[in-house]
């Protein structure tokens, strides 16, 4: 051994996914919803995941990765910028049951911005499904990303801008958790 890690994790994805994967009833529910709220007539819609992470963020690490609505949806609209020709629908999975969604959808200037405000299990699922997840630093949303290798976005300071480049694998911050 020369001290190096190595992960075995993507060799077993599979085997991994199978023995934690989603029960039917959860599945179809949020496959349902998607379907019902994420068609495009063109079938391009891209569908947009935001996991925001409040309750215990406000005090974990000194509340480093608490950020306010303001930070989520100014990252919402630089993701939207770099789409301007293409639908995407935004779906808000967070533990905040007084999240203002409509506030969103004004300050943003879009209706189809989502929050199912499903269970845990039902957040997951529905964040993997989606086309990208963008959220703070939390292994929810990481888990969410390995299920059907999703790129992930993680706001780390909310003053720096979100660009394509930097959304990234499930492998690649599995290794720097």
């Amino acid at each position: 051994v020369t001290g190096v890690q190595t992960c075995a994790l993507p060799i077993y994805r599979s085997e991994i996914k199978e023995m934690f994967s989603f029960k039917t009833l959860i599945s179809n529910k949020i496959k349902d919803f998607l379907a019902k709220h994420a068609q495009a007539e063109d079938g391009a819609m891209i569908r947009l995941a935001v996991h925001i992470r409040r309750g215990d963020y406000k005090v974990w690490m000194g509340g480093k990765y608490y950020f306010e609505d303001d930070v989520y949806i100014e990252h919402i609209r630089q993701f939207l910028d770099h789409f301007p020709d293409r639908k995407v629908a935004v779906f808000i999975c967070t533990n905040d049951r007084n999240l203002n969604v409509n506030g969103y959808r004004e300050a943003l200037g879009i209706e189809s911005i989502y929050c199912p405000r499903g269970n845990e299990a039902e957040d997951l699922c529905l964040l993997s499904e989606c086309d990208y997840i963008i959220g703070v630093k939390s292994t929810f949303s990481l888990m969410a990303a390995f299920y059907n290798d999703r790129p992930i976005y993680w706001i780390m300071d909310k003053n720096i801008p979100l660009r394509l480049g930097d959304f990234s694998s499930f492998e690649k911050l599995f290794m720097t958790v």
